[in-house]
């Protein structure tokens, strides 16, 4: 990381703004412009879909170059809505959550690869939830785990949409659950209000939530 971000913040001074947020995942890029007597108050992330063709690339981004992506995988999100949703309406969605997975300390990364819509399904909203940083590999085996308990949380907040119909989640262990999936994977469904974080985690299982009844 050689780039110099003195003519940013040369103009953002001959603008009079000395305080803003910022949208980055590049930790050297905040860095480089406090460096410049800038204050930044806030930074928002930078939300980048993970397809079949960038993630290797934003893999290498996170680890090498330290950007505030996903290192670790905690788990996968599939959220279904009685109808599609249209493009701006998904967007404030998608928004939403990062607020969410933000208020709890989880970072939250939009999933598109043919093998997680193909898994869920092609209507659902596919996010991944993780850190920037590593996780140990049982992490979701102790009940007490501060991420399990932020996923729950999260959740908690989820089945309070009263326009979401049904809400999957995969469990993973740290690493990307996509590029370790078995044949025939479990799926348990819950109703609505099931506690699910009662019972012991597993990977290589699907937690399915639905409003309508396990019977339908």
């Amino acid at each position: 990381e050689q780039r110099n971000y003195g003519i940013g913040a040369q103009i953002l001074n001959d603008l009079g703004v000395h305080q803003f947020k910022i949208i980055t995942n590049n930790p050297r890029k905040i860095a480089g412009l406090k460096g410049y007597g800038l204050e930044i108050v806030d930074r928002m992330p930078l939300l980048i879909e993970a397809n079949t063709y960038n993630s290797d690339y934003l893999s290498t981004k996170a680890q090498k170059l330290g950007h505030l992506l996903l290192q670790s995988y905690l788990g996968t999100l599939a959220l279904l809505w009685a109808e599609p949703l249209p493009s701006a309406q998904r967007y404030a969605k998608v928004n939403a959550l990062r607020e969410i997975a933000h208020g709890v300390g989880l970072l939250l990364q939009e999933e598109a690869r043919s093998i997680a819509v193909s898994l869920f399904s092609p209507q659902a909203l596919i996010i991944n939830l993780g850190l920037a940083e590593p996780v140990e590999h049982d992490w979701y085996q102790n009940s007490d785990n501060k991420y399990r308990c932020a996923i729950a949380a999260l959740l908690e907040q989820l089945i309070q949409w009263p326009d979401l119909e049904e809400l999957d989640l995969l469990i993973a262990n740290g690493t990307d659950p996509f590029t370790t999936l078995q044949v025939g994977l479990d799926r348990q469904i819950f109703s609505w209000q099931s506690p699910v974080f009662d019972d012991q985690l597993s990977t290589q299982r699907i937690y399915s939530f639905s409003r309508h009844s396990i019977n339908d």
